[in-house]
């Protein structure tokens, strides 16, 4: 049994934004159906549905992972550590930085806060 009320405080509040930027897509894809069964069933308008369909689910796959990834990590930079340790190694936490990172919907580009490698103060000897 599926339960629809979490999906609809879902869809009301944290993904609102999303679904707002998908509904054009979503139309579109309407539209595409609507002008796909109104056709001759012939090979070159099943090849031209098809593709027109691949383009526009690549689209939105690309949007979503756009909206996701940066949901990932906390909004506030106070909530993320300002050090850390990984593989023995001190890192310290830097401002957003742009990237662009590759999906299987295409480039999707976000900004991240980085962590940058801790130099170890190395004092000359022989100095004094």
């Amino acid at each position: 049994m599926v339960h629809t009320t979490p999906t609809k405080v879902l869809l009301a509040t944290t993904l609102q934004p999303l679904v707002g930027q998908l509904s054009g897509s979503l139309a579109h894809g309407a539209k595409l159906i609507d002008q796909f069964l109104h056709q001759e069933p012939t090979p070159q308008h099943m090849a031209t549905f098809e593709r027109e369909l691949h383009r526009l689910l690549r689209e939105v796959g690309r949007r979503i992972m756009a909206w996701a990834l940066p949901h990932m990590e906390p909004a506030c930079a106070e909530e993320m550590p300002s050090r850390l340790w990984w593989k023995e190694q001190a890192y310290r936490r830097r401002r957003k930085h742009r990237t662009t990172i590759a999906t299987l919907f295409g480039p999707v580009v976000v900004w991240r806060r980085l962590y940058e490698p801790l130099a170890p103060s190395r004092v000359p000897l022989g100095c004094g």
